[in-house]
């Protein structure tokens, strides 16, 4: 709001304010849990890594840019799979 957008009861003009905020979409999915859990250490070089989401969702246009890293950020062979059971979907 610029300075005088407001003035108080004695003329008083309210000092520029500025207000700042994120919205938050309750439709844009989250990820709730992985397994083996995130930042685990000691995990096989074969286990299979699950992502799990707050609800239900599908492969989008970027599904196929997924990759696993090594702590160095090097990329790590695996296979990317999506699939859904009983539970939901889940991208492994």
């Amino acid at each position: 709001m610029p300075v005088g957008a407001v003035v108080s009861a004695t003329g008083v003009p309210l000092a520029a304010f500025t207000l700042g905020f994120r919205t938050y979409d309750s439709n844009q999915p989250r990820v709730t849990s992985t397994d083996p859990a995130n930042g685990a250490t000691g995990v096989s070089t074969a286990a299979q890594v699950n992502v799990f989401f707050n609800k239900d969702t599908v492969s989008g246009p970027a599904f196929g840019a997924i990759a696993l890293k090594d702590a160095g950020g090097a990329a790590v062979p695996a296979i990317v799979e999506y699939y859904c059971d009983t539970e939901g979907c889940i991208e492994s």
